[in-house]
Formats: C-alpha cells, sequence, structure tokens
C-alpha cells in the first residue's frame, strides 16, 4: 500500500514491517508533492517492534542533478538488549550511528536501516554547488518491506558532491538532552493547554487531548510538562496530571510507561479559571511541600514508582539575601523523598542563579533542570549578570541560561513563543520580528519553529515543552525544528533582534 501522511498538513508516516512503499518526503499528499520544494522538510519513520531484524530496503529515488541528497537520523535510539541502530549502503558495511550521529544518503544509494524501535528522521539537504538553484524538488524513499533491493537511477557519480547541509552552516545541536540518567529528545510537549480552559479557545475534550498525546508519542516524544495546577481551578486540581498519564497507559498497552519521562511541579494556587488567576502557593513547612508531592504523586497513580521529575513551580518567592535558608530547608525535604522512592529528580521553575546554587548544593547530582520564561518577547535567562543580587528572584534572573550550561543543567524555556499574550493575539512574532519573518519565509518553516531552532542552537542543552492543540502544530513542531539549518551570522541576526514597536 501507499504511505500518505497521516493527515493533510502532517509529515509523520509510521511504517511497520508489513508496510509497503513508497514512502514520501514531504508534507502534502502524493499528489502535490511535485509541486513543493522540500529542500528543508523533514519525515519520521518509525519501525515497530522490529527488535534485531534488519529493517526494509530502501532507496532514493531517481533523480535529476539537482536533486539534494537525504540525511538519516535515528532520533532516538533506546538500545535494550538490540542491534544498535545502524545504516548499510549497499555493497558496503554497516554503520552505527550514535546519539545525534547522521549519514548522508546520495541519489541512487541502496540502503537498509536497522533499528531497535528508532524514530529515524530523514531530511534533505542541499548540494554546495545548488545552493542557488532555488527550491529543490522533493525526494521520494521506494523500496517494499523485507523486498530486498529497490531499484533506482543513480545521478552520475562525478556531479555528486557529499556535503551535509547548507553552504556555511554551523553544526546542528544534539537531538537529544541529558536529564539525570536519561537521554531523551529535545522536543517535548507542554500540557497547559490541555489542562486549562483560557488557552485557545477552551480546554479540549478528553478523548481530543488523548488523542493528541498518543500523536506525540507516535512522533517520538519522550518527555511530558505538567503541573497539579493545570485544571481549571479549585475542585480541578490534578486534572492535568491525571489525563496525562491514562493517555501515556493506553498508548500501546502502556509499553512507554517506563521510556516517558512525565515532569509535574507544584507550588502554585489557582483561584479561578483564567490566566490571571494564578497565585503563589507559599508552603507553611516542609510537611506541607511533601503533602503536595505526595498528591500528585497519588493523583497520577504511580504506586511504587517515583515522580520521574518534580520541580518547584514558584522558586522566585524564596529570598535570597539569606542565603537560600527557607529554600534549602524546603530543598532537603525534597531530598527526604527522593530517598523514600517518591521522587526521582527535581528541578526549580522561575529561579535565579542563587537559587540554581542552593539547588545544587542539597540535592548534588539530583537536582537536573531550570524552568524560566525565555522568548525573544523576555531575554533575561541570556543577558549578562546584574550588578547586585535583589531579594526576590523575579527581578534577577539574569544569567541563568549559562550558568545551566556549566552545571550541566536542561533549561526548559517557558512562554518561549510569546505566552499567553500570544495566545490572545497581542502579540505575533512575524509582525513583531519583520527579519525573522523574511528569514523563516526563506527557510520554509514557520518564524515559530525559527525562533525554536535557534534557541537549541544557541544553547544545545534547552529542552523544548511547547504546547500544541492540534496534530497538525505537533507535527509542524517536531518536524520543523530539526530541519533548520542556520549559519552563525543568522544565528546572530536572530540573537540582536529587537522588538518592531520597540524601535
Amino acid at each position: 500500500m501507499d504511505l500518505q501522511p497521516t493527515q493533510p498538513g502532517a509529515n509523520t508516516v509510521h511504517l511497520s514491517p508489513e508496510s509497503a512503499s513508497p514512502v514520501v518526503l514531504g508534507r502534502n499528499p502524493l499528489t502535490n508533492i511535485t509541486d513543493t520544494g522540500l529542500s528543508r522538510e523533514v519525515l519520521k519513520v518509525q519501525w515497530h517492534h522490529l527488535h534485531d531484524r534488519d529493517a526494509p530496503s530502501l532507496s532514493t529515488a531517481p533523480s535529476s542533478p539537482r536533486r539534494p541528497a537525504v540525511k538519516v537520523v535515528p532520533a532516538s535510539a533506546k538500545i535494550a538488549g538490540h542491534k544498535a541502530a545502524g545504516v548499510r549502503i549497499a555493497g558496503g558495511e554497516w554503520r552505527t550511528l550514535g546519539q545525534g550521529e547522521a549519514a548522508v544518503l546520495h541519489h541512487g544509494d541502496q540502503f537498509s536501516l536497522r533499528a531497535v524501535p528508532v524514530h529515524w528522521v530523514f531530511s534533505v539537504v542541499t548540494q554546495s554547488d545548488d545552493a542557488a538553484a532555488g527550491a529543490a524538488t522533493p525526494a521520494i524513499a521506494t523500496g517494499a518491506a523485507g523486498s530486498g533491493q529497490a531499484t533506482t537511477t543513480a545521478a552520475p557519480d562525478s556531479k555528486r558532491r557529499r556535503v551535509d547541509g547548507m553552504v556555511g552552516a554551523v553544526p546542528q545541536p544534539p537531538s537529544t538532552v541529558r536529564l539525570g540518567p536519561y537521554t531523551i529528545p529535545a522536543l517535548g510537549i507542554g500540557t497547559l493547554p490541555l489542562g486549562v480552559t483560557y488557552s485557545g479557545g477552551g480546554r479540549p475534550s478528553e478523548a481530543a487531548a488523548i488523542s493528541l498525546v498518543h500523536a506525540a508519542l507516535r512522533f517520538g516524544c519522550r518527555f511530558f510538562d505538567v503541573s497539579d495546577m493545570y485544571c481549571k481551578g479549585p475542585g480541578d486540581i490534578h486534572y492535568a496530571e491525571k489525563l496525562l498519564m491514562k493517555a501515556i497507559r493506553g498508548y500501546d498497552g502502556g509499553a512507554l510507561e517506563d521510556e516517558v519521562i512525565v515532569g509535574t511541579k507544584g507550588g502554585m494556587h489557582r483561584s479561578g479559571d483564567s490566566s490571571r488567576s494564578w497565585m503563589p502557593k507559599n508552603f507553611k513547612s516542609p510537611a506541607d511541600l511533601q503533602r503536595t508531592i505526595r498528591e500528585s504523586h497519588l493523583a497520577m497513580e504511580l504506586g511504587d514508582k517515583p515522580i520521574k521529575l518534580w520541580s518547584f513551580h514558584h522558586t522566585d518567592g524564596y529570598p535570597t539575601d539569606d542565603g537560600c535558608a527557607l529554600f534549602r530547608q524546603h530543598l532537603t525535604a525534597v531530598r527526604d523523598l527522593i530517598h523514600e522512592g517518591i521522587v526521582e529528580l527535581c528541578g526549580i521553575a522561575n529561579a535565579s542563579t542563587a537559587h540554581i546554587d542552593a539547588a545544587s548544593d542539597v540535592l548534588g547530582t539530583k537536582f537536573v533542570a531550570v524552568q524560566n520564561e525565555y522568548s525573544l518577547y523576555a531575554r533575561s535567562a541570556d543577558q549578562p549578570p546584574r550588578r547586585k543580587s535583589d531579594t526576590v528572584a523575579k527581578s534577577n534572573k539574569n544569567n541563568v541560561l549559562q550558568w545551566c550550561e556549566k552545571r550541566g543543567l536542561v533549561f526548559t524555556p517557558t512562554m518561549a513563543l510569546g505566552g499567553h499574550a500570544a495566545r490572545e493575539g497581542n502579540r505575533d512574532l512575524a509582525e513583531n520580528f519583520p527579519l525573522l519573518r523574511r528569514m523563516a519565509k526563506d527557510k520554509g518553516v514557520s518564524p515559530q519553529v525559527l525562533v525554536l531552532a535557534w534557541m537549541r542552537h544557541r544553547f544545545p542543552q534547552v529542552l523544548h515543552i511547547v504546547g500544541c492543540r492540534t496534530e497538525a502544530h505537533l507535527a509542524d513542531y517536531l518536524g520543523g525544528v530539526p530541519s533548520v539549518q542556520f549559519s552563525q551570522v543568522e544565528i546572530d541576526q536572530i540573537s540582536d533582534l529587537k522588538h518592531a514597536k520597540s524601535k
């Protein structure tokens, strides 16, 4: 059978050993594929439960001399008693690919993939001598599962240049981040839009939300950010935590539950059902903090398993002028729950560098992540440190990204695309940053995807937690971000952008 994108606008197909070819690289249906320039499009192909079997043999399609080459990357590589992910071009040896490593395949190359299950990302890369030729024609991978080698027409060797990516491109950041003992894809999902009712037209139905989580799992997401307060407000606490765990356990019989990292948070309160209803919850004592964590553990029905990542949601309420004394007391309470097996790893949100230091002192290697606001509208996280520390961290969050980089901590940017103001139509990246709009158009991606890719190029420890409400948005995000290539000049241009209205 022919494999089409899962829905109009999607760029992902799922290939099992029983599926047949062709597999098409691109966002449009097969009938329209020849009308699009896909020099930067991405296709993810997933082989389900191949274990130690070799994957189907595929081949790049017949092509003109200006057809681009195809880069193949294992987007995840959980090797648990299986062969390592690898590529073999006909006539050659197996080449094992580790995390973030890529192989470049050229027109007419016949190749096989060895998988675990592994999510493979195919992306088109442009040949250097064709850089100015305009949009490239699409690449098509063909061949039937288990059918052996496909027949192709190769471009003449004398006309091939094996170039991985755009001319002058800086190296791509690793496709994964290290979160404590876990190596996970660097593109995660935020679940606030699945829990609150004020975001983007109301809360989706439970069935729709679960369907979206299942799509994210199919696309390779292995990190989900949630909170006990992603809900309607009082009386609805833990809604998103329960929903998320139900969705994960309902996918493929719960086969991915141990592999997926769910990071939840506590320390905020909701007085109502609007974006202005958030208030800090100041824990009355270490016991009060522990009670909050235990309630999340119970709501998620984890039994004897720990919460893999629990984070302070409102760290900036802890004073820093006394050496973070109160914060250290509460960190110690979390450490006790780590020893008890209720929590595995800890993070902090809305934090200053002083809070980061305190958490590192108390928790050591169990402290793994920081979640602060960071976007083109809010740049304090990557700005130089202030000369004088403030008592309350919310006015002193400069230099946090560099602090995380130095300590090997994951950084998850919140409101990366503009937050509530963007969802309510009061911020628009394309309108506010004209250069961004032009650059995104040139690269064939949305301004939102461009910004997310820029963040990861600048700071490879960034773990995105984008909130998606539709499968089309999900595919654009997960397919688009890894495909974006930058020159250093382009990275610097985005880094220097100023809000158009501030000029």
